[in-house]
Parts: C-alpha cells; sequence; structure tokens
C-alpha cells in the first residue's frame, strides 16, 4: 500500500489561478453585499427589478465559488496523483496505469462552421431510424366558454396578457402553461393560443338583473342574490328570446375572433378545441349540433361557425339532462339510440363524482355503455417522469368520451358540502390539462401510434445546431409572449442572418466566462511541439505589450504549450492560427454585435461569436474551450451550456408602435412569436434590423393582441 503524502505540491500558475478565481468571488460578494443593503433600505415594498438584482448576484456568487471549487479540486487532484506516483517509486511499488488528468474527449466544444437550419425543415422522407419520429410545431387555437354567473375575467384582456389576477379563467390558462412545460416542452413544440368567450354581460345588460332585484323579497337579499348568480342564467337559456341573445353572441365572437385570429397568423394550419364549463357546454353543444340557417325547436336561430371545430372538451356539463328534459332522447329500451352528436371529431366529457351539474353522456350514445365505468383520468403528478411516447399509452382507448375526476382524501365525510367546490374543481385540474394537451397533440400522437408506441423517439424539427461561427445580428432580453397563458415572460432573444429568430429561456442558456486572450498578429508564431502528436506551441507578438487580458502569470512574450484531444486536431488548430498569423495585415470583419439590453450572469459574455475554429484543448490550467477569431486566441472556462436552440423562420413581422413596443414574428406556418421591448430605441433598432430584411414583410398594426 503507497503511503499518503504529508503535503501538496501545487504550482505557482495554479495557485494565481485561483487567486483570480477567489477575486471574482469577491467581486460577486460585493455586489450582493450591495444589492441586500438595497433591499433593505426599500423595505417592506421592494421593486420586482431590485429584488431580481439581488437574486442574481448571489446566483453568481454561488457560480464563482462552484468554478473556485472545481479548480481546487481538479488541482487537488492531480497533485495527488504525482505524490503517489513518487511516494510510489519510493516504495518500490510498480506504477500501474493512471488517468490524465487533462485528457479531452474527441470534438468537444467543436461545431458545425453553419447552423443546419436548412436541414431543420427538410423533407419529412428523410432517413432516420425506424423509430424515430419528426415532430413539427403542433399549432391549435382553443376557445373557453364560461358557464353561469358573472366572469369578468374572461373579458377581452390588455396587450399586457393579464386581464385579471384572479378568477377562474387566468388560472386556467397558467394551468395550461406549466403543464405544458412540465410535461411536453422538451419534446413536443406546442403553440397552444388560448381565447375567451364572455356572454354573461349580453344578457344582463338587457335590464334583467335590476327587474329581478326589485321581484325579490325583503330580508332574503344573500339567498335571492345567489339564485341570480347561480340559477338564473339557466332559466334565461331555456328562454328564446335570451337564448337568441347567448347564441347569436357566442356564434358572433368565435367566428370574429377566429377570422382576428388568421389576420394575425397568415398561413396558420392548426386545428381549433372548445373548452366548455356548465352552461357553456350546452351552449357549445347546440351550437355544434345546428347548421347556419338551423332554426331550433323553441325557435332560435343559428348562425353557423365558419370553422371545423376538433375537439370539444365538456366539463360539469349538464348537457344530458338538458336533452333528456327536451324530450330528445328516445326513452324506450328497445328502441334505437336518438342523442345527436355535436359535428365535432373528437367529444370529450369530463365530470367529478361529486358535481351535482355534471352527467355521463356516454349512455345516451350507447345504453350499454351505462354498465361500463367512465374512464378514470391519470394522476398528472404520478407521470411527471414519463415520455410523451408513454403518456399516450395510458389512455389507449380513443373512442371513450366519459372521464371522472379523483376524488380528494377528504371529500368522502363532507360530500354534500364539497358538491358545490367540485363543480369549479375542474378549472384548476391538472389531471384535466394533461388530458386535454394530450388530445390537442394528437398529430404528434397518431405519428408515435405508427411507429413503435412508447419506444418512439420524438425529434422536434425546430431544434436547430448552435454554432459559434456565425454572428448573430442583434441579441437583446426582451418579453415575450406566452400563447396559453398571455403573459409576458423575460427570455434571451436572438436575431440571425436569413429571417431567423432563436428564442432562449435565458442567456445563462450559451454565456460563457472569458479566462483570458492571447493577441495574434504577424510577429506571433505556431508550431507543433517536437516528440508531442498532440501539442502545439504559440509564441505571441513580443513587441505587443497593450494587451489586459492574458493568462494567469503570464506577460505577452510567453510561450503557451496547448494539448489537443488528436494529432489531426492539432494540426488542424496549427494550420488555422498560422493563416490568421498569415493575414494579419489584412482588413478584418467587425467582432461584435449590438447586445443592448442583454442581460448576461456577472462575468460573462458571448464574445465567441463570428469564430474561426474551436474546441477544448488543455494546457497548465486544465482544459478550456479555445476559440480563434481574426486577431486573438481566446480561452473560456468552458463550451456553451445549451447545443440546440429554437429556431423560428421569420416571414412576416406584424409591428405596433403603441405605448407598448411590440413586433409579433410569424412563420410560413402561421406560428408567432410576440416579443415586447424594454424601450423605444431598441425597439427602433430591432425595427429597422427586419425592415432591412428584403425577404421579410413588415405590417404596421397597432392591434396587436
Amino acid at each position: 500500500m503507497v503511503a499518503q503524502a504529508e503535503s501538496v505540491h501545487i504550482s505557482t500558475p495554479h495557485l494565481e489561478e485561483l487567486d483570480v478565481l477567489v477575486s471574482e468571488i469577491e467581486i460577486c460578494t460585493a455586489a450582493a453585499k450591495k444589492a441586500s443593503v438595497s433591499l433593505l433600505g426599500q423595505a417592506p415594498v421592494i421593486p420586482r427589478t431590485e429584488f431580481s438584482t439581488a437574486l442574481e448576484a448571489l446566483e453568481s456568487c454561488l457560480a464563482a465559488a462552484r468554478v473556485a471549487l472545481d479548480h481546487l479540486n481538479d488541482v487537488e487532484k492531480a497533485a495527488a496523483d504525482e505524490n503517489t506516483k513518487e511516494l510510489a517509486k519510493k516504495e518500490g511499488v510498480e506504477e500501474t496505469s493512471t488517468e490524465d488528468n487533462n485528457v479531452i474527449e474527441p470534438n468537444v466544444g467543436i461545431y458545425s462552421s453553419e447552423t443546419d437550419v436548412a436541414g431543420s425543415v427538410q423533407d419529412h422522407a428523410q432517413t432516420q431510424d425506424s423509430n424515430e419520429v419528426q415532430v413539427d410545431i403542433v399549432n391549435h387555437l382553443m376557445f373557453v366558454i364560461h358557464g353561469i354567473g358573472e366572469h369578468t375575467d374572461f373579458q377581452d384582456g390588455q396587450l399586457s396578457g393579464t386581464p385579471e389576477l384572479v378568477g377562474e379563467y387566468p388560472v386556467f390558462r397558467e394551468l395550461f402553461r406549466t403543464t405544458r412545460e412540465t410535461f411536453l416542452s422538451q419534446e413536443i413544440p406546442l403553440a397552444l393560443e388560448i381565447q375567451s368567450i364572455e356572454w354573461h354581460d349580453e344578457v344582463h345588460a338587457s335590464g334583467v338583473d335590476s327587474v329581478f332585484d326589485s321581484i325579490a323579497p325583503e330580508g332574503s337579499d344573500k339567498i335571492r342574490q345567489f339564485n341570480k348568480r347561480a340559477f338564473m342564467d339557466l332559466l334565461y337559456y331555456t328562454a328564446p328570446k335570451f337564448s337568441q341573445v347567448i347564441v347569436q353572441s357566442v356564434t358572433s365572437q368565435l367566428n370574429a375572433k377566429y377570422k382576428r385570429f388568421l389576420d394575425h397568423h397568415p398561413g396558420w394550419d392548426g386545428q381549433v378545441s372548445i373548452f366548455s364549463h356548465s352552461l357553456g357546454t350546452i351552449i357549445a353543444y347546440d351550437i355544434l349540433t345546428h347548421d347556419a340557417g338551423d332554426v331550433s325547436n323553441i325557435g332560435v336561430h343559428y348562425p353557423g361557425l365558419e370553422f371545423a371545430v376538433e375537439n370539444l372538451f365538456c366539463a360539469g356539463s349538464p348537457v344530458p339532462v338538458m336533452v333528456l328534459s327536451r324530450g330528445d332522447v328516445n326513452l324506450d329500451p328497445n328502441g334505437p339510440e336518438s342523442f345527436k352528436p355535436p359535428k365535432v371529431n373528437h367529444y370529450y366529457n369530463f365530470f367529478h363524482p361529486l358535481d351535482p351539474i355534471g352527467y355521463r353522456v356516454e349512455p345516451l350514445f350507447q345504453r350499454k355503455m351505462s354498465k361500463v365505468p367512465a374512464v378514470q383520468l391519470i394522476a398528472a403528478d404520478s407521470v411527471k417522469n414519463k415520455s410523451f411516447a408513454e403518456l399516450i399509452q395510458l389512455y389507449p382507448d380513443p373512442t371513450r368520451q366519459d372521464f371522472i375526476l379523483r376524488r380528494q382524501a377528504m371529500e368522502g365525510m363532507i360530500d354534500l358540502a364539497y358538491a358545490p367546490f367540485s363543480h369549479s374543481s375542474y378549472w384548476t385540474s391538472q389531471d384535466v390539462v394533461l388530458f386535454a394537451l394530450l388530445q390537442i397533440c394528437r398529430p404528434v400522437a397518431d405519428k408515435i401510434r405508427a411507429v413503435q408506441g412508447a419506444k418512439a423517439v420524438l425529434v422536434p424539427r425546430h431544434l436547430t445546431h448552435f454554432t459559434p461561427h456565425e454572428r448573430p445580428r442583434l441579441a437583446t432580453t426582451a418579453e415575450v409572449r406566452d400563447r396559453s397563458s398571455g403573459g409576458w415572460f423575460p427570455k434571451s432573444i436572438i436575431l440571425g442572418h436569413n429571417q431567423s429568430l432563436y428564442n432562449l429561456s435565458s442567456s445563462k442558456e450559451f454565456a460563457c466566462t472569458k479566462k483570458w486572450s492571447i493577441p495574434l498578429s504577424a510577429n506571433s508564431r505556431v508550431e507543433p511541439v517536437a516528440n508531442d502528436p498532440l501539442s502545439l506551441k504559440l509564441v505571441p507578438d513580443t513587441t505587443n505589450s497593450l494587451f489586459s487580458m492574458l493568462p494567469p502569470n503570464s506577460s505577452v512574450n510567453a510561450t503557451h504549450v496547448l494539448k489537443a484531444a488528436t494529432t489531426d486536431l492539432r494540426d488542424e488548430w496549427v494550420i488555422a492560427i498560422q493563416h490568421v498569423i498569415e493575414n494579419a495585415g489584412a482588413a478584418k470583419p467587425t467582432r461584435g454585435f449590438d447586445t443592448t439590453g442583454l442581460v448576461l450572469p456577472n462575468g460573462t459574455s458571448v464574445d465567441y461569436f463570428g469564430a474561426i475554429k474551436t474546441s477544448v484543448l488543455s494546457n497548465v490550467w486544465g482544459s478550456k474551450w479555445f476559440v480563434l477569431h481574426h486577431s486573438t486566441l481566446d480561452c473560456f472556462d468552458s463550451v456553451p451550456p445549451s447545443d440546440k436552440w429554437a429556431h423560428f423562420s421569420i416571414v412576416k413581422a406584424f409591428i405596433s408602435s403603441r405605448e407598448v413596443k411590440v413586433v409579433r414574428f410569424v412563420n410560413a406556418r402561421g406560428t408567432t412569436v410576440s416579443v415586447k421591448f424594454s424601450s423605444e430605441g431598441l425597439f427602433d433598432t430591432w425595427v429597422d434590423a427586419i425592415r432591412s430584411t428584403k425577404t421579410c414583410n413588415t405590417v404596421q398594426d397597432d392591434t396587436i393582441l
């Protein structure tokens, strides 16, 4: 057994590198302390921007400390290996194979010289694995129709995307966003737009409320007001006059909003769903069982929808008892079923076991289904680790229509007390939302079923491989509208060439920490290291003393030895650096690009774009990512975290120059990305860049949603 050394030998360059890293921690700590003092001075009401600054400062402290710890651990491990070797020699122990701490995996940090945008939109007939499923963006529009009672949260909101901070509709939309991100974001590029249909105001604007109040006896205000909110809408709907008002209002809104949506999404190729609740399910059912020009038994004229509906989702639906009360159900047990299905491709009915308003619909289609239990909705919180291909296998029968929600733990003890709450439970049920999302993504599910089911490998076609060799035109941090929730969230957006827009959740996905940089000129020299097939030697220009970002313990005339993963890679680096040296006097392209407004983590940059060559190389400081430019060789702490970016090809841009500066980008399939800029100057810069693109059509539109 080899004894452990009593001391650790660490070279001066390694210790100097550690000192630099600790200095970075000190800088980050000072920034965090400043932010903390600022928060303390503004307590208890703290602006969101100040809070975000403090949070970012603390995250930078943590990141800097981790880098220093990783460096020290690597150095200690390398030193321990050397000490072990020395002690082994002294004790006569035969040396066994040991790992080289600076061994580099081939191809790490090497990128294609251009993005594979063309490949991301190539024909579906391309060669692929038998289990591979190419996934396009799923475009979908879903209208939501409320039930009885006043629903101000369903009224059309403002551009901010936050019509109300409370209410069933905003909560429902937000649940779609979070559920989509939890279960689908890594596999399914879903562009789901959700819009509301509010009909209550149309009825009550007629003055019925004031008349109702006048006939309510004194001393019963609370119960009478409850009746007005809970039951009168249903009674109004059974009356021809008010039923006509509601049907006309809902149909007109659906058609108008669909047309406006198409105007704002030219070329859109998606499908439409309707999600309805309570009385809203009856309204939707009646509209979808009548063609334009039809007249109901009570004299209601139906204008008809101007678009096809793929899915009808009904939650807490009294449709079965309504058609029964209308006499539209054949009561003869031996006669044919007479229930009229809505004109949709798929009809789903959700009900809670304690909901007094929700009923089953399948027995109206087939009487024998009364003996077949409804399908239990899968608990969303139990399947978070499953892939999309596995999730769709949980519902093997696509023909079922009745789906029952889970009972909560305490419901059995207080059934009557919980009954009213169960009728509104659908708005907050992630089980319902997950099921709806799976049906909305049926175009992908159908492809999966055509191959190997749960074994399918999904390949999103909108993702393109990142490359540092192309220089973007613009990059900034802006607010991007989430289609499902309507809210605005900070994102990093990058405008590339050829109408390419990249949308990343944060600059952390592509920002890197630059460690040092070596200037290159005609007096620099590069050559392979003799008797070492993997190393190269770089001798900088000894006359250049103006560069301020040199490696630790280095000077402009220091010789730097770098090691590649293979001899071929070493030779490629020698040739590339030599080419830069030989062309040092030639005119060079612009190094940077406009990053105004781009929020980067402390100590990071994006100064690697426009690279000539990149890869991971090792030296005395360990393995780092090296980037060759036209005048420098730059060293970054690591490769960019994300190697695939969500690519969006712009064909049209709607520009709003109102008080809120918004650009809505549109691709060839009508999918949109709406971006809100923080300042007029930043907005103008981006608009000028977009308008300078000859193949991108720009339209001034101050009605952007």
